[in-house]
């Protein structure tokens, strides 16, 4: 069985972070090169793919995708975040990418959001083209989460630094939509190695599969948020009380 990881994130024509400047010593004001504007991409990401939406077009012109990662699809929706359609459409080009059979099998890792969880048509073509998904534990993506731990931070320097040699090689211009997906697959072609995705799946225990990279205590809260979050729902995880100590276990 093959094993991939999905998650979503955004960049900016403005990049989070400025790259360091060298200056003379003393020196109090120092002037750094950022683009103006607001628009963002928002991309999914999986170990070899990136499915990117952008806010402010109703209609998308053809024009953004230029440059964008070979393989990728480019779609826009009027907020610039994930929802149903947009992700069903994505697992519908993950599975055209992956191809699983039913003598291999995909299992898909991802978040808990409700564009995965409660999409009936995403779950039914999961079902249907041989994908298990599983998401991950409320509220503990950040050490449950492949991506998150060895792959957005790099992703997000290696943006920054594209947006910055971009600016200086195009001086009194800014960075707009147009140029995102071409700045983009500059900063996902230095990010999405094969280093990246074998460290993410190791230091989260997923594959080597072992439980020797979270403390005790950090299984007892993991189980404490999901009883909790059951609960609110009025359907009890089956073994637990009905009551917030996960050590509590009913008759």
């Amino acid at each position: 069985m093959s094993i991939y990881n999905m998650d979503e994130s955004s960049v900016s024509v403005v990049q989070k972070h400025c790259q360091k400047i060298l200056c003379l010593k003393r020196k109090r004001q120092i002037g750094s090169i950022a683009s103006a504007g607001q628009t963002q991409l928002k991309y999914a990401a999986t170990t070899q793919l990136a499915y990117m939406s952008r806010r402010s077009f109703l209609k998308m012109p053809a024009e953004l995708a230029d440059g964008a990662p070979p393989g990728s699809v480019v779609t826009c929706n009027d907020s610039g975040w994930m929802d149903s359609n947009i992700f069903t459409r994505w697992l519908n080009h993950f599975t055209q990418f992956v191809k699983p059979t039913k003598e291999n099998k995909v299992l898909l890792i991802l978040g808990g959001h409700n564009t995965h969880t409660k999409n009936l048509e995403a779950i039914e073509m999961a079902r249907n083209n041989n994908v298990i998904i599983l998401t991950l534990p409320p509220h503990k993506t950040h050490k449950t989460q492949p991506l998150d731990k060895t792959f957005f931070k790099p992703l997000q320097a290696y943006y920054a630094e594209a947006v910055e040699r971009w600016l200086r090689n195009h001086p009194v211009r800014a960075v707009t939509s147009f140029q995102v997906c071409s700045l983009f697959n500059e900063a996902y072609a230095k990010a999405g190695i094969m280093s990246t995705a074998i460290n993410g799946f190791a230091q989260r225990g997923i594959w080597p599969c072992t439980m020797d990279v979270f403390a005790e205590h950090e299984f007892q809260s993991i189980f404490s948020n999901i009883s909790q979050a059951s609960l609110a729902q009025n359907s009890p995880v089956p073994g637990f009380s009905e009551q917030s100590d996960c050590n509590t276990r009913s008759p």
